[in-house]
């Protein structure tokens, strides 16, 4: 008994040591656990740059770390821009899509909204992105007005199509993915107003120096000063008085010409200085009229400025939105108002527009709002086909918009006879119920 006694004691020291040897391997396995990989996207070149209003430019969404081994197959971009700066006029599939997506059913969806300012980018492949390449999408942008618009990767590009956390995802969330948002600039031609100087000659003497003194009165400083500063300023002497000094009075005018005052002579003085000489042209009473000239005033040009240059406003892409569905027989969208002619075409089997395969599917115009219309709203086309790209263009402007995939169609969901019955019967149920907690209302309130 005390034999069997030690064995069980043993057996239990063994079964402690073997759980506590087990509990102390469970961190070394979690830190042994191979970490999620993580690829970092960009957009390249950041800031892009567009030459002018009107003009594009191509901005490329790149992974910077390769995709292989990672097990990525699909991925999620959501992006937002301003669409006053800029315009997305397409979005077409990068060098890893085409590189690996060559199965018939792969993905590639891009839906565009340039009225908020959003795109939703939606890819999936049935092998891994294993073979080289660097680039998910080309993004075509549109200068609308000179400035910076900010391309951020964010949720709400993909708002109600199950937004990609941070803006991009991998799969299901692995490999993970950290996205660095980007610029485009749109340059201009800038006008810097160029004022034309005034052609206003100003003398080497102030007006003020001589509005108190007739006009001899600095022809005087070379002779006798002290009768000039009694004679001139009252104007009461009489004409017999001093002839002689009256006599070089008129003539110092004609004999100093390198002389400074005769600047306040000249016609061409400014109109302040005309002012200031009409009170002293009777200074001189024994002076010949003819020898003083009325000063005439010549007017000051104004500086004429050059007006600076304002951007026109240009053209809006005619978009098609909402997603069109397999089977439609109409195609809604927005462009510029009033649009006489707008073409709406299948992009064939490319997928590009222009590409020679283009079909003609409907065609009509916009109404004041800029919204698709011929005649009732929305444009009659051929049932849409799903998987199909179609796109719009704008005749009287010679505009083309972005190419947007038919989406298919949602089934609508039927209900067996069972599940008629107990959808009735759970109808009949809440009536009641409703019914029977009103009336019990009413007998409280009495």
């Amino acid at each position: 008994m005390e034999q069997s006694s030690r064995q069980m004691t043993r057996k239990t020291w063994i079964a402690a040591a073997a759980g506590l040897l087990l509990v102390a391997s469970l961190p070394a396995v979690a830190q042994t656990a191979t970490p999620t990989p993580l690829v970092h996207v960009a957009l390249t070149p950041s800031p892009a740059t567009i030459a002018n209003v009107g003009a594009t430019a191509n901005v490329n969404i790149a992974a910077t770390d390769s995709l292989t081994g990672t097990g990525a197959k699909s991925y999620s971009l959501g992006l937002t821009f301003d669409p006053s700066i800029v315009q997305l006029s397409s979005v077409q599939k990068g060098d890893i899509f085409l590189n690996n997506c060559t199965g018939g059913l792969d993905l590639f969806d891009a839906t565009i909204d340039n009225v908020l300012g959003h795109v939703c980018i939606l890819a999936a492949c049935q092998e891994n992105l294993d073979l080289p390449g660097s680039n998910l999408a080309v993004m075509t942008f549109q200068g609308q007005a000179v400035g910076s618009s900010a391309v951020t990767f964010s949720p709400s590009g993909c708002a109600g199509q199950g937004p990609p956390p941070g803006g991009c995802q991998f799969n299901e969330g692995s490999p993970g993915c950290s996205a660095a948002s980007g610029e485009v600039d749109v340059l201009g031609p800038t006008s810097t107003p160029t004022n034309t100087p005034t052609s206003t000659q100003t003398p080497t003497q102030t007006p003020t120096q001589t509005s108190t003194s007739t006009p001899s009165n600095t022809p005087t400083r070379t002779l006798t000063p002290s009768p000039t500063n009694t004679v001139p300023p009252t104007n009461t002497q009489p004409p017999t008085s001093t002839p002689t000094q009256t006599a070089t009075v008129s003539v110092t005018p004609t004999l100093s010409p390198s002389s400074t005052p005769t600047n306040t002579l000249t016609p061409s003085n400014t109109p302040t200085q005309s002012p200031t000489l009409s009170p002293s042209l009777t200074a001189t009473p024994t002076s010949t009229p003819t020898q003083t000239p009325t000063p005439s005033n010549t007017p000051t040009r104004t500086p004429s400025l050059t007006p600076s240059f304002t951007p026109t406003a240009t053209t809006a892409v005619p978009v098609i939105t909402p997603l069109p569905i397999g089977g439609d027989p109409r195609v809604c969208g927005r462009g510029a108002p009033n649009v006489g002619t707008l073409q709406i075409f299948d992009a064939g089997a490319n997928h590009v527009p222009g590409g020679g395969d283009d079909v003609l599917i409907g065609t009509g115009g916009t109404d004041a709002s800029g919204s698709f219309n011929d005649g009732q709203p929305c444009i009659a086309v051929t049932a849409l086909v799903t998987g199909d790209f179609i796109f719009a263009v704008d005749v009287d402007h010679d505009l083309t918009g972005p190419t947007v995939q038919v989406q298919p169609q949602i089934p609508v969901p039927t209900l067996n006879p069972w599940g008629t019955a107990v959808l009735g019967l759970s109808l009949g149920l809440v009536l009641g119920l409703r019914t029977w907690l009103t009336a019990g209302a009413r007998k409280r309130s009495r």
